[in-house]
């Protein structure tokens, strides 16, 4: 296979930690395993670094909502990222916002292919837009279908979501890549009994880790009654991740009467062994 010279074009990026962003690093990470150049362009964001090596900062502006997403500027004025974005063989993009479309500009320029990657269900978000909710899911559903018959091809993670995009209208090829996962580092299968312990799972018990931010269309209620269906005293849940839904989901585990069961670790640094304080645990959690 030859070797491609591939241009990321994304909405969000490090040092943002989310599944966005893990899923570009991954990608990045695997293509250049295997001989490909991956050069990333994304939005300057506040504590992170300029542009640096194989990635491009745009300048960007700070958007009138609480979220770490910015108001990219895609005005690539150099020279020098100009002439690498002409000498690109392909173009992927991670985003159908502005960088997204920046992508496709520049594709359609020099004539190269470009593929998106579906990384989120807009319509699902409409709560956070300070709009009339059904027109605002209307317009994500638009704006989802117009971009996807633009690009060559759509990568999506699951045949359920390739169904969706079909019944949005999208007719581009559509193919079914699931997201990568570093088996190496979340297989390797070792049994922490101090970390069990910090968590105040006894004995046998299992304990189930779930990663997600806390927010709505994250559906962690659903998790958190399948707990109480459970109904089993010996299956211990630790929720790693912080959100807007976090006291909700605190009170929802109280009134399901599996608080007892419940660790809410909070934001848990990357690479970082988790040690839980006495004031990071759910009140109702079990002592260790």
């Amino acid at each position: 296979m030859t070797n491609l010279r591939v241009g990321f074009f994304t909405e969000i990026y490090r040092p943002v930690v989310n599944g966005v962003v893990a899923s570009v690093d991954t990608l990045a990470e695997g293509l250049r395993s295997r001989g490909h150049q991956v050069y990333c362009f994304a939005p300057s964001m506040p504590g992170g670094t300029r542009s640096d090596g194989d990635v491009f900062r745009l300048p960007s502006l700070p958007l009138p909502t609480a979220t770490p997403y910015r108001l990219t500027l895609p005005l690539v004025g150099r020279r020098n990222v100009n002439n690498i974005i002409k000498r690109l063989g392909l173009i992927h993009v991670h985003s159908l916002f502005l960088t997204g479309w920046a992508g496709l500009r520049y594709a359609r320029r020099y004539g190269m292919p470009i593929v998106y990657t579906y990384h989120t269900q807009l319509e699902a978000y409409a709560h956070y837009v300070p709009f009339e909710p059904n027109a605002t899911r209307f317009a994500a559903v638009q704006l989802t279908r117009t971009f996807g018959n633009l690009v060559d091809a759509v990568v999506v993670p699951t045949p359920a979501v390739a169904r969706h995009l079909r019944d949005l209208g999208v007719e581009a090829r559509i193919d079914v890549v699931p997201t990568g996962i570093d088996v190496e580092r979340f297989g390797a299968g070792i049994r922490d009994d101090r970390l069990r312990s910090r968590l105040g799972v006894r004995g046998e018990s299992r304990l189930v880790l779930f990663v997600s931010r806390l927010a709505r269309e994250k559906n962690v209620d659903v998790l958190l009654r399948a707990l109480a269906d459970a109904n089993d005293p010996s299956l211990v849940l630790a929720i790693a991740g912080d959100g807007p839904q976090r006291e909700e989901l605190e009170r929802l585990a109280v009134d399901l009467h599996v608080s007892e069961r419940v660790v809410f670790l909070g934001a848990v640094r990357e690479r970082r062994c988790v040690c839980l304080s006495k004031h990071q645990r759910n009140p109702g959690a079990r002592s260790g």
